[in-house]
């Protein structure tokens, strides 16, 4: 996997889903520690951060040009980040492992897609 630095779009996206759903798995890890407040701070943190990323993901939607897909991935993000409300404010894991299934499916489209792109173009 390349840097930061020397990724192209495509790799950035796909790092930013890995990094969300490394997040969620570590915060569900942490709600399974039900009896140490500082798991549930930390677990919280985690989701938190994963927000952010799904935020930043919308927010580089080209709604205008994307057509159906970035408009259905913008509902998508919107829905994940209500989960993910939900699971911090509820202190509930539930919501924690649907998001992180949905964004690994996600990913693997993203990688599926990025990977045709790429063939396509060696084609050409």
């Amino acid at each position: 996997m390349p840097t930061v630095a020397n990724a192209s779009a495509a790799e950035l996206i796909e790092m930013l889903y890995g990094r969300a759903i490394r997040d969620l798995e570590g915060a569900v890890e942490l709600f399974a520690l039900q009896g140490e407040p500082r798991s549930q701070a930390d677990a919280i943190h985690l989701i938190v951060h994963a927000q952010q990323i799904v935020a930043e993901l919308n927010h580089s939607l080209n709604l205008k040009d994307g057509g159906v897909l970035a408009s259905n991935l913008a509902r998508l993000y919107e829905y994940i980040q209500f989960r993910l409300t939900e699971a911090v404010s509820k202190r509930d894991v539930g919501p924690v492992v649907e998001v992180s299934k949905l964004l690994s499916d996600l990913r693997e489209a993203w990688k599926g897609a990025a990977l045709n792109l790429a063939t396509t173009e060696e084609r050409s």
